[in-house]
């Protein structure tokens, strides 16, 4: 499976256009299982602030799917801080999550992530993610019976306790949360 974080404003793309390319990649994708969103505290406490604006409601916002996208995300604990200088700082939470969980980071503002302080993270429009199935299909996410969490990916494989049971092992659905991935248990892929 595919991780992804995506930026506020594609959700918000999603919810106002349901014919674009966000709604595309949160419809089809996402709320279809075939990616797995990573969110954090501060990126679900953006996503549930942005949508509660009183400019949105009239586009029927919170639209309903939003709580399911962020329950039925890979929620890591916060990140180190972004130690390169964003554009707009209210990015930067954004990009260190995907850095952190080795996910793409899906944007409608490019500008605000320039080349330069991406630091390895690949980031994308969602009209370029939709266009590069070959590559963003590299991610995988399993639930081991010990209640571990294996996520892999072209940056390595994290190994993580996580919460709840497997439901193949007669426990309920996992909480997909990850907390404290540490270096020294990131395994690195070898081509």
């Amino acid at each position: 499976m595919r991780l992804i974080v995506l930026d506020t404003n594609v959700l918000v793309s999603a919810g106002i256009n349901p014919d674009g390319p966000p709604a595309k990649i949160v419809a089809d994708l996402v709320l279809g299982g075939t990616v797995q969103t990573v969110t954090s505290p501060a990126v679900t406490a953006e996503y549930r602030e942005v949508f509660r604006r009183a400019k949105f409601f009239r586009y029927g916002f919170p639209p309903l799917w939003l709580e399911f996208l962020i329950d039925e995300s890979l929620r890591l604990s916060e990140p180190a801080s972004w130690p390169h200088p964003c554009p707009d700082p209210k990015d930067a939470p954004f990009i260190a999550l995907a850095h952190a969980a080795g996910a793409w980071l899906v944007t409608g503002n490019l500008k605000h992530s320039p080349e330069a302080i991406r630091n390895g993270v690949t980031v994308v429009s969602p009209a370029d993610y939709l266009d590069s199935p070959g590559e963003r299909d590299r991610y995988w996410i399993f639930f081991m019976p010990d209640n571990e969490v294996l996520a892999v990916g072209p940056f390595g494989i994290h190994v993580e306790q996580g919460n709840g049971g497997h439901p193949s092992a007669g426990g309920k659905k996992p909480r997909t949360e990850i907390s404290n991935i540490s270096p020294n248990r990131i395994v690195r892929l070898q081509d």
